[in-house]
């Protein structure tokens, strides 16, 4: 079993990210534009008010998997609302705990930012741990969305 903790991403987290993506588009490696884009995204990302980018790595500071996070406020809501749009494992590490607790940690980055509800509208190539959406209380809204209401 591989222990691995959650934390906030870094802009220096680029080149874990590529090996990531690499995986998921079943690439050895990015091309070169591909990794300056991704790298030009993750900047713009985690410079934007309100966004977050978790990270889950190992021991061996070796990339898990992320989740992508946002408040937003409407004009007439009390509090923000969260939205978890990507949870993305390498593929190894599917099968454990680390979608479950990226989901977890984004939930709790969410009631940190104040928000009173919290959407998961899973991306494209998100994982979708179903027995963690039950287990955080996460309720299907319409097919392929889900919510919480935080008290």
């Amino acid at each position: 079993m591989t222990t691995f903790s959650v934390r906030a991403a870094r802009p220096a987290d680029h080149p874990g990210l590529a090996e990531i993506l690499a995986e998921l588009l079943s690439r050895q490696d990015l091309t070169e534009a591909l990794t300056a884009a991704l790298n030009t995204n993750l900047l713009k990302f985690l410079s934007t008010p309100g966004t977050a980018l978790l990270v889950a790595e190992d021991e061996e500071k070796k990339l898990l998997g992320f989740v992508s996070l946002w408040s937003r406020w409407g004009i007439l809501d009390q509090t923000p609302s969260g939205h978890i749009d990507r949870v993305v494992v390498r593929r190894d590490f599917r099968e454990t705990s680390v979608a479950h607790a990226l989901l977890e940690q984004a939930l709790g980055a969410c009631q940190a930012l104040g928000c009173g509800g919290v959407e998961f509208v899973p991306a494209e190539g998100s994982m979708i741990p179903e027995d963690a959406i039950a287990t955080l209380g996460f309720s299907p809204v319409a097919t392929g969305r889900y919510l919480l209401e935080i008290v």
